[in-house]
């Protein structure tokens, strides 16, 4: 059983606090992080961010046996084409299984939409997408570039072996004590455990040992159990979504940059 809320990164300023929702059995957070870039962050207003280490912040929370799910977004207006790598070592950096990437958008009615209707630099769509899509144009970088970009951090933070790197790393910080409590009686629990071996075989070769590695390591740390149990199933979930949206490429994912080498930066490294 998973225990999620979500919370602003300033509740390590009590470490009662945190110690209480620790208490109380919270296994996951979801944490608006949105940019490790400190200007991308004071454009936002995200004043609570600035304040504090964020790394720090993110390493206190799951020392205390909660799981950061990190929010992040892309294209504000100090952000260039180095946001993409900059936003992957930190996130993996920060050992956060699960975070969520996505395109700056303006919102109608917001003073982002004013300011940017102003510039000449939002795009009116009637269809538009605010989860997989965008409607503005970026300060530093192109249209194309942001999604490309984007596109190529996502596959690259769920390359199989980025987010192998996150979860065990997590292990790593993660509290000793506390028992598992997985919510499961027995014949239940096998069978879970066979059903997500099996759908994880069925994604592929490279697939099929991540959840013996994880739980492997994990075994020791018997209270994250659940977590990992979560990550993994949350992981298959997000590449199938990928898969089925044409988003999921494995050759983005192993490139440590969305850009051609030795080309100009306006040239994805793939066609998309």
């Amino acid at each position: 059983m998973i225990f999620s809320t979500q919370l602003s990164i300033d509740i390590v300023r009590d470490p009662d606090v945190v110690a209480l929702c620790a208490a109380a059995g919270l296994n996951v957070a979801f944490v608006g992080i949105e940019s490790p870039n400190k200007d991308a962050l004071a454009e936002a207003k995200k004043r609570q961010n600035l304040a504090r280490d964020l790394l720090a912040s993110i390493r206190e929370l799951q020392g205390r046996g909660v799981c950061v799910q990190a929010g992040m977004i892309v294209g504000f207006d100090h952000d260039t084409t180095d946001v993409f790598r900059e936003q992957f070592e930190f996130l993996q950096s920060a050992n956060v299984p699960i975070c969520s990437p996505g395109m700056l958008n303006a919102p109608a009615g917001t003073p982002l939409e004013q300011r940017l209707r102003a510039d000449g630099r939002l795009v009116d769509l009637p269809d538009f997408d605010h989860y997989s899509g965008t409607n503005i144009v970026p300060k530093q970088m192109s249209v194309d570039e942001l999604r490309h970009g984007t596109r190529c951090l996502l596959n690259r933070l769920y390359h199989p072996a980025h987010f192998e790197e996150r979860v065990l790393g997590l292990c790593e910080v993660w509290p000793d004590s506390g028992s598992v409590q997985l919510g499961l009686g027995l014949d239940e629990g096998a069978e879970f455990y066979t059903r997500l071996l099996r759908a994880f075989s069925s994604m592929g070769p490279e697939f099929r040992r991540i959840p013996l590695r994880v739980l492997r390591r994990w075994k020791r740390k018997p209270s994250g159990l659940n977590t990992v149990f979560s990550a993994l199933l949350t992981y298959k979930h997000i590449v199938s979504v990928m898969q089925k949206l044409d988003m999921w490429d494995p050759r983005l994912g192993e490139a440590a940059s969305p850009w051609a080498p030795g080309r100009d930066v306006r040239e994805p490294l793939l066609a998309t």
